[in-house]
């Protein structure tokens, strides 16, 4: 009896520890204890970062975009992050709201996943690995606008896949209204954009009147940020004209780039070995493994970024950067591909696999310590000591 109340009692224990709101609340409070080690001194700044705080000190002061640095033009950027930066008065405040910012972003991913999956329990563990990886903290340990894009992609996201389930309007609109501030946060914003318009032409082709509305939307919440690139394309400064543009320059080797920041997730990219054909056969893999699913928006989301992304100029240097805001969406396509296996195996491969997913979550977690340890010393000893190359 007594060994009986104790099997029931792990049980409880093991039902409570593994519910989604536990999960969730160890994963909020995982963010923001690695995001408070590295920035314990401040956020790290880059060049893009002088650029921010000096548009964004102009805008409070007299509502322009001069960034006080070179001939003062912010143009290499959208116009949404200074703006938002203007509402802090010093950097510490924009510093504790960052940590804010980074814990709802995760949260809000965790509810689009929860709207792509029956179950709970995997969107809470996709999220879990989410958080256990690098990728949050090298968006958040830095004054870089990518913690504001990833909250209004999924609060985007979250909202569009509600309304695809409940047809309530107000969401849709909601949804787009999101989108238009993620794509004035980030120009990267225009290749989710990309991705999310041939989503639905693949999923509403058949009802020609909503496409058209959709199209319309899209359009909209794209425009603002078309009109700003566009301008400054006409009205070109002598900045802005002396960066050269070469697109799809290296597309394969910036392909293959990407595959290997990719498998970084699970094996270390210092490894003394071939990565290039591990890159291109983990790209394969993956491109098999994502259009084999029934719920294709985040392969398709994944897929024009990945290929748009590989399209641009200098992404060598912050490829990882750059990814960051799509791992979410690329642990969603590995977990349902993987778990259809997983389900039909026996109960030895069954443990197997749980022991690889043990090694996988450690080799994250030091991974993620490894490179906080590097950005905690940064951040006390020389967070401003970046060139500004603009």
């Amino acid at each position: 009896m007594q060994i009986k109340k104790h099997n029931k009692k792990i049980e409880q224990c093991g039902r409570f520890l593994s519910s989604p709101v536990v999960v969730i609340s160890l994963c909020l409070v995982a963010c923001t204890a690695f995001f408070l080690y590295a920035t314990y001194g401040s956020l790290i700044w880059t060049s893009d970062s002088f650029q921010y705080w000096g548009a964004s000190r102009s805008f409070r002061q007299n509502f322009s975009l001069d960034t006080n640095i070179g001939d003062g033009a912010y143009v290499y950027w959208p116009p949404l992050f200074p703006v938002i930066l203007s509402l802090f008065k010093t950097e510490l405040a924009y510093h504790i709201a960052q940590g804010i910012l980074l814990n709802t972003s995760v949260l809000l991913c965790f509810l689009w996943l929860k709207q792509l999956t029956p179950s709970k329990k995997s969107a809470s563990f996709i999220i879990l690995l989410y958080t256990l990886s690098v990728f949050p903290y090298l968006m958040s340990s830095f004054l870089w606008s990518e913690v504001i894009f990833t909250l209004f992609l999924y609060l985007g996201l979250w909202l569009f896949a509600k309304w695809e389930k409940e047809q309530r309007g107000w969401l849709l609109l909601l949804a787009m209204l999101s989108f238009l501030f993620m794509c004035l946060q980030r120009n990267a914003g225009i290749f989710i954009m990309i991705g999310l318009s041939v989503y639905c032409a693949l999923r509403y082709y058949k009802s020609i009147s909503l496409l058209f509305f959709l199209g319309g939307l899209i359009l909209v919440a794209v425009l603002p940020n078309v009109l700003w690139n566009v301008y400054h394309q006409l009205y070109a400064n002598e900045a802005y004209e002396a960066v050269e543009m070469a697109y799809f320059s290296n597309f394969f080797s910036h392909l293959a780039l990407m595959g290997q920041r990719l498998c970084s997730f699970f094996i270390p990219s210092q490894l003394p070995t071939n990565y290039t054909v591990i890159s291109w056969s983990f790209l394969l893999a993956l491109l098999i493994i994502s259009f084999t699913q029934k719920t294709r928006l985040p392969a398709i989301l994944l897929w024009t970024y990945i290929f748009l992304l590989a399209s641009m100029p200098y992404l060598e240097q912050e490829s990882d950067r750059f990814l960051a805001p799509l791992i979410p969406a690329f642990l969603f396509i590995l977990y349902n591909g993987i778990k259809p296996l997983y389900l039909r195996s026996s109960k030895v491969i069954r443990v197997g696999v749980w022991i690889i997913v043990f090694c996988l979550m450690s080799y994250n977690v030091l991974r993620t310590y490894h490179n906080t340890s590097q950005w905690h010393e940064r951040s006390i000893h020389h967070a401003k000591d970046a060139k500004i190359f603009f």
